[in-house]
Order: C-alpha cells, then sequence, then structure tokens
C-alpha cells in the first residue's frame, strides 16, 4: 500500500540523515578550522540535520501509527 511505502522511504531518509549526523559530528569533533564562520557552519549545519532527522522520525511514527489502524 502507498502509506508502506511512504514508512519505508521516511525510514531510510531518517538512516541516512543520522548517519550524515555521526559523519558531521566526527568532522567537527576531529578537524580544527582557524575560522570562526566555518565552524558556525559546520555546528549549524549539524543542527539542521538534527532537526530534519527530528521530523522525518515523527512524520515516521505517525504514518506507523496511521497503518496500525
Amino acid at each position: 500500500s502507498q502509506e508502506i511505502n511512504v514508512h519505508r522511504a521516511l525510514r531510510w531518509t531518517s538512516l541516512a540523515i543520522m548517519a550524515l549526523q555521526i559523519v558531521l559530528g566526527a568532522i567537527s569533533q576531529n578537524v580544527q578550522f582557524n575560522d570562526f564562520g566555518a565552524d558556525r557552519a559546520m555546528a549549524a549545519t549539524h543542527l539542521a540535520l538534527g532537526t530534519v532527522s527530528w521530523g522525518v522520525i515523527t512524520a515516521q511514527g505517525i504514518v506507523g501509527s496511521l497503518l496500525a489502524y
């Protein structure tokens, strides 16, 4: 059904975003930028990905709960 396909797409999207967040976290922890703007951009990107990840996981939960009924 279409809801199952949406649920699967959201699952893979959330997995990709979380993996990217891990990579960005490791880069920001291990690479020392001499530019405050680069540090800030990395932190903002990490925060934005976290927010998008939260939204995708919430949508996945909503679709999953709709499938249960």
